[in-house]
């Protein structure tokens, strides 16, 4: 299944943007937004009503992070850590939960930029490409893209015009968000296929690491 995402609505506050984006036949209500309180709503929305234990999670940067991208189901958040005036505690809380598994492509760097850049901590995270390599499916090291592919049968675009773009600018284009939304719902849709497997095999645990 090839991605045609598109952008078909959205709205604008004084505090937040909201997008739907389409992709890979499902649409995803996304906020962009640089105010704490938002966060902390999305939080409190995705704790309340999803429970979830498997988390999407991306980043963009140009030193230092830029934003942050966190998806659960249809919910995407794009929050803008370079422009923002703090950081708030909810956040702090949701990413230490140990109930809360994060799942990326290579996501103990970002886990390594997010600690330096921010102070914010993982406690638990998923390296979906070593999950999938372990289980045969892709090469070693194998990108966002590839995995995808191997495990969703998704095909993904990558346009490297986007990819190095300016992340840290404060208003996104449309073409950022469509970037940065898909590689969050992607990530989080791998992480839920490989559940099961990643539990048994290859969980990149902080703290099974800071036991070592």
């Amino acid at each position: 299944m090839a991605a045609s995402p598109t952008i078909v609505s959205h709205h604008q506050t004084n505090t937040y943007t909201v997008y739907d984006v389409t992709c890979f036949n499902h649409r995803v209500r996304t906020i962009v937004t640089r105010c704490p309180d938002v966060v902390t709503s999305w939080i409190t929305h995705i704790r309340s009503n999803h429970h979830p234990t498997i988390i999407g999670l991306d980043t963009e940067w140009l030193n230092p992070i830029a934003t942050l991208q966190l998806c659960v189901g249809p919910n995407c958040l794009i929050y803008q850590l370079l422009h923002s005036p703090s950081i708030p505690s909810s956040l702090e809380d949701f990413l230490g939960d140990p109930q809360c598994r994060f799942s990326g492509v290579g996501i103990s760097g970002d886990s390594q930029r997010l600690l330096k850049d921010y102070d914010l901590r993982l406690s638990s995270m998923v390296d979906v490409s070593k999950v999938a390599a372990e289980a045969g499916k892709v090469r070693v090291n194998a990108g966002l893209k590839e995995v995808a592919n191997a495990v969703l049968g998704w095909e993904m675009v990558k346009v490297k015009e986007i990819t190095m773009s300016k992340w840290n600018k404060e208003v996104l284009d449309q073409s950022q968000v469509m970037y940065a939304c898909i590689d969050a719902f992607v990530s989080y849709h791998i992480g839920k296929e490989l559940d099961g497997k990643s539990k048994n095999n290859c969980v990149d645990d902080l703290n099974t690491r800071a036991r070592k």
